[in-house]
């Protein structure tokens, strides 16, 4: 595993229904506010549960910006309770000066 900047570890009751917010008729909760100024942001899930570990979604909002970030689509991923999850999103950010 690479090393990697740690913004925030958050714990998540999968038993409760997700009530931080509902956006296009879909409940999310909040994992907090965290900062980044790197190309790449990377959300690790672990297995440290009672049971299965869901993810139905992650919802990125980029808020302080002129113009948002265009993330780069996504496919359904599966992994197996043995194993590490990693997604890496990719995304360009068109605020950021052109490259010379």
């Amino acid at each position: 595993m690479k090393p990697h900047n740690v913004f925030g570890t958050v714990s998540v009751d999968q038993t409760a229904a997700p009530a931080s917010e509902t956006v296009g008729g879909i409940s999310w909760s909040s994992l907090g506010n965290f900062t980044t100024m790197s190309g790449a942001t990377e959300i690790d899930l672990s297995d440290n549960a009672n049971g299965t570990v869901v993810a139905g979604g992650i919802r990125i909002v980029a808020v302080h910006v002129t113009e948002p970030p265009v993330f780069e689509p996504v496919t359904d991923q599966t992994t197996t309770a043995e194993d590490d999850a990693s997604i890496r999103l990719g995304a360009t950010d068109p605020d950021a000066p052109a490259a010379i």
